[in-house]
């Protein structure tokens, strides 16, 4: 029987496979999420994130290595990625986009407590997938190589932070199982793409408040409730304890007392969440264009077909900007689904794949109050205009009634911050 057309097959299958890992290696490696925590990349690339590295030093790390010897195929790999710009000789790569602050990265972070001894960076990734993309996991370890009880998991979304405490905070690891696929490996912290020595001091400072609320010995995670919190509280709950141990209270007191607090503040902020319509969708990774008015009339049309829009702000709030965009929806579903389904199509914009997220939490309420205080002054200043021009034509100011209409005029024109941005 001739199999060479079956064995063809299996071999461009087999080929392709490689190709999706090798780009995905390479793509982590000068990810956001990694850089953080990688010293000897971010040496290369630099503070802000967008200096060039050589691909011979890519094509030489354990993990590129273990699918392929070929710096050629490393650099086509790089060259498919969207967010790299290979150099014209083929020798270097830089990302095209610079680091965001660390408060951004933070608010995309998770804790998470109590991880069993055998869990593995693959076990949380799959285990906290159906979330949202999960851009990096942390792991830190002891010197004896048994995990210190803890991991951080950093998603490309701050709604999947949203989701993932939802669905896992409190929830018993017995019922999972997912988290204890893995095994401990001696190199689990490459694993994650991260240099030998990257994380080792600073994963284990990030231990926070409790380090050893799993001692070495481990637990077995059978009923083990998991405590998914964000890392902004995490932090918060470390500072108080750290006070309140200078304070004099016994590292019990200040553990419980911390704790305490930390979720009180968490819960009201949650409250306020809760109360905020999630309808605003954020457009980031926008391809740069000479044309901010063309994209935004594609953005008005597309939209439209997917979700009824309230309006779309781009090169408004964000002060021209034009990497970055606002769609507010008149429902959350249509929110959720524009999200979805924009991921799904991978939209370009100015050429390049943008990235869609719901807006949630503080950045949420801070872009209402921005974009509803440019609202009210583009409807005065309209106004301000209207009357200007009335007593120019006829020598007094507009009466009170009229000028009311003017400035309800001015805030409906405002709504979608078109008017202000065409300007």
């Amino acid at each position: 029987m001739d199999t060479g057309e079956e064995d063809g097959l299996g071999n461009e299958l087999a080929n392709t496979s490689t190709q999706k890992a090798l780009q995905d290696q390479l793509a982590f490696y000068l990810s956001d999420a990694n850089l953080r925590h990688d010293r000897f990349l971010l040496s290369h690339v630099g503070p802000a994130g967008t200096g060039e590295v050589d691909v011979s030093v890519l094509a030489s790390f354990k993990r590129v290595r273990a699918l392929t010897h070929d710096e050629a195929e490393v650099c086509a790999a790089l060259r498919a990625i969207p967010s790299l710009k290979v150099s014209d000789d083929g020798a270097r790569v830089a990302r095209l986009d610079k680091l965001p602050p660390k408060a951004v990265s933070d608010s995309r972070t998770i804790y998470v407590e109590p991880v069993p001894r055998d869990a593995s960076i693959d076990s949380l990734r799959t285990l906290f997938a159906p979330c949202g993309d999960v851009a990096g996991v942390f792991l830190p370890r002891l010197r004896s190589r048994d995990v210190k009880g803890y991991a951080f998991l950093e998603f490309t979304t701050e709604s999947a932070v949203t989701k993932a405490i939802a669905r896992f905070h409190g929830a018993g690891l017995g019922t999972t199982g997912a988290v204890k696929e893995g095994t401990v490996k001696e190199d689990a912290v490459k694993e994650a793409g991260v240099k030998e020595d990257s994380v080792k001091e600073d994963a284990e400072k990030e231990g926070g408040v409790k380090e050893n609320a799993v001692k070495e010995g481990g637990v077995n995670g059978a009923g083990v409730p998991l405590r998914v919190i964000p890392k902004e509280q995490w932090a918060e709950q470390r500072d108080e304890y750290k006070r309140l141990r200078r304070a004099g209270q016994t590292d019990e007191e200040a553990s419980r007392n911390s704790a305490k607090a930390g979720a009180e503040r968490w819960a009201q902020r949650a409250a306020a969440d809760a109360a905020t319509p999630h309808t605003v969708m954020l457009i980031s990774k926008i391809g740069r264009s000479s044309s901010i008015k063309k994209i935004r009339r594609e953005m008005n049309e597309m939209f439209e077909e997917i979700a009824p829009v309230e309006y779309v702000d781009y090169g408004v709030s964000n002060s021209g900007d034009p990497t970055v965009a606002y769609v507010r929806f008149k429902s959350e579903v249509g929110a959720d689904t524009a999200v979805r389904v924009l991921t799904e199509r991978q939209q370009q914009f100015g050429g390049r794949v943008a990235q869609f997220e719901l807006m949630v939490g503080v950045k949420l309420r801070d872009y209402l109050t921005k974009i509803g205080q440019i609202r009210r002054a583009t409807a005065k200043r309209r106004a301000s205009k209207r009357e200007q021009w009335w007593a120019r034509k006829y020598g007094k100011k507009k009466d009170g009634g009229d000028g009311a209409d003017a400035n309800d005029d001015g805030d409906d024109g405002g709504d979608g911050g078109d008017g202000d941005g065409d300007g």
